[in-house]
């Protein structure tokens, strides 16, 4: 590298400062600082399409892991003479996932369509409705998805509705967060606090499934 006199660096390269996959940076590898060299950077290996305005990291063409999920995909094609790189964005996509909240969404009418040959997962934040909640599932498991896993917490809660026995003995994550909310002094809604703090946990699981 040190010799070459290219002007446009190509690999697959792990650089330090970018993202290997959304929201989680690389702390290993190159010092990009040993780029400089070259007017153009471009490297695939991480996931996530990044730049800092040298060095580009170009993503995946399509979905691989569940990491992949809601982060748009797509090839590019670059002019070797006029050096402009063109993104053409992937439109298939291959997972979805669903926050279920049946306290502020009707999901009787919902379309399933959406989800075929998909791999879907279920995050249940809020399930109020079990009938409600046992029809979106028989309709879904009919939406010819190639996988549908359902993560639920059943540890629904609420400090102050349970016995101080029963809150000193817990270790659940989820009442413990609940309780916290109960307890902060804002004017801030606290069951819209809930629900965020629900959708942040089960998103926290599911990453390590």
């Amino acid at each position: 590298m040190d010799k070459s006199k290219a002007p446009i660096a190509m690999g697959h390269l792990e650089v330090q400062g970018f993202e290997m996959i959304r929201g989680v940076k690389n702390e290993h590898g190159y010092d990009k600082n040993l780029f400089r060299k070259f007017d153009t950077v471009f490297s695939g290996h991480f996931h996530v399409k990044s730049d800092d305005g040298h060095i580009y990291y170009l993503g995946s063409p399509y979905e691989l892991y569940w990491n992949d999920c809601d982060d748009r995909k797509g090839f590019h094609v670059f002019d070797t003479e006029t050096r402009q790189l063109d993104r053409i964005v992937n439109p298939i996509t291959i997972h979805k996932k669903i926050y279920y909240n049946d306290t502020d969404t009707d999901y009787k009418n919902h379309d399933i369509t959406q989800y075929k040959s998909n791999y879907v997962k279920v995050i249940v934040v809020n399930k109020k409705d079990l009938y409600q909640f046992d029809q979106f599932v028989d309709r879904l498991l009919l939406a010819d998805c190639h996988e549908v896993k359902i993560i639920e917490d059943f540890s629904d809660l609420d400090a102050n509705s349970v016995s101080d026995d029963i809150v000193e003995n817990t270790q659940d994550t989820m009442t413990l967060l609940s309780m916290y909310i109960d307890e902060l002094d804002t004017t801030l809604s606290k069951g819209r606090l809930k629900n965020i703090q629900r959708e942040l946990y089960m998103e926290a699981q599911d990453l390590q499934i």
